[in-house]
């Protein structure tokens, strides 16, 4: 299954379903997320597992960032 994360942003911040972010400590990135639902403010999302590096998880404090395809 999925872990639903939430983001503090949301269509206001140009976030939109199906937005792929990635969670970053420093400059590492632990995983990437796929955006499922999307508020004013907030989004949900899930965990796409297949890019979590392993031994790692998503710790408070972990930024969040927009991907961008290249």
């Amino acid at each position: 299954g999925y872990t639903t994360m939430a983001a503090t942003a949301g269509i206001n911040k140009g976030v939109v379903i199906g937005s792929r972010l990635a969670v970053m400590r420093a400059d590492k990135k632990i995983c990437e997320l796929n955006v499922t639902l999307v508020e004013s403010t907030r989004a949900s999302c899930d965990v796409v597992y297949s890019t979590m590096i392993t031994g790692e998880r998503v710790e408070v404090g972990d930024s969040v960032v927009s991907v961008r395809n290249k």
